[in-house]
């Protein structure tokens, strides 16, 4: 993988839980809607033939998965 889009990601991810610190209150199911909205606000961009626009979007949605896998890992003690 790039280099650069695993920086560009992390940045996503940095930004988005600076933004939002509180990721759901552990409700899996509003991460998954965050995260159907955000793909489906990359969508959005594609239509309207904005490549910048996607790709923004698309590291935005990283962002909300790698928040709902980082909430399960820490809860991975709880589950088991």
């Amino acid at each position: 993988m790039n280099p650069t889009l695993v920086n560009d990601i992390i940045r996503a991810y940095q930004a988005a839980k600076k933004k939002h610190p509180y990721f759901c209150e552990g409700n899996f199911h509003k991460a998954i809607s965050l995260a159907t909205e955000e793909l489906g606000e990359t969508a959005q961009a594609l239509n309207d033939g904005k490549l910048l626009e996607v790709r923004k979007e698309a590291l935005d949605t990283i962002a909300v998965l790698a928040r709902l896998v980082q909430l399960i890992d820490d809860l991975e003690g709880d589950i088991v």
